[in-house]
């Protein structure tokens, strides 16, 4: 199959898998990490529009992730109904070795077409920037 977005999928699995393999993370995991990590306090909605994540899937990424004491919930001062999330000195620890195995994998991954890659990556940018209210409007 040729379509673009077969494509667009597999590359994803491929590399989710290589990632996990060898993080031990799922990408998801990973970005809620990351994000926690780069905005301390932040509540689930805000998460959930930052990472492109499902509430459901966010939702279970934050419980598995509070279960291994990376992240904490705390009530937000603000509004008591609100979780606020912040990331433990564990969870610290774990994100800065995934963002080691990450760039690791990466490099590997960019070695095996470096030249086409480097071509491809400012398209690939533009396309994982976009939305799809922009391209119904440039339709």
């Amino acid at each position: 199959m040729n379509s673009l977005f077969h494509l667009f999928r597999n590359v994803y699995v491929s590399s989710s898998a290589i990632f996990q393999a060898e993080v031990d993370l799922s990408v998801p995991q990973f970005v809620v990490l990351s994000l926690v990590d780069e905005y301390p306090d932040i509540n689930q909605t805000e998460l959930v529009n930052l990472s492109k994540i499902d509430r459901s899937t966010l939702a279970d990424v934050i419980t598995r992730l509070s279960g291994r004491g990376w992240i904490e919930r705390c009530k937000s001062k603000g509004d008591g109904r609100t979780n606020e999330l912040r990331i433990t000195k564990s969870g610290l620890n774990r994100l800065k070795e995934a963002n080691l195995a990450a760039t690791a994998i990466e490099r590997k991954l960019i070695e095996l077409t470096e030249d086409k890659l480097i071509q491809a990556l400012p398209a690939l940018q533009l396309v994982a920037s976009c939305n799809a209210p922009l391209i119904r409007e440039a339709a």
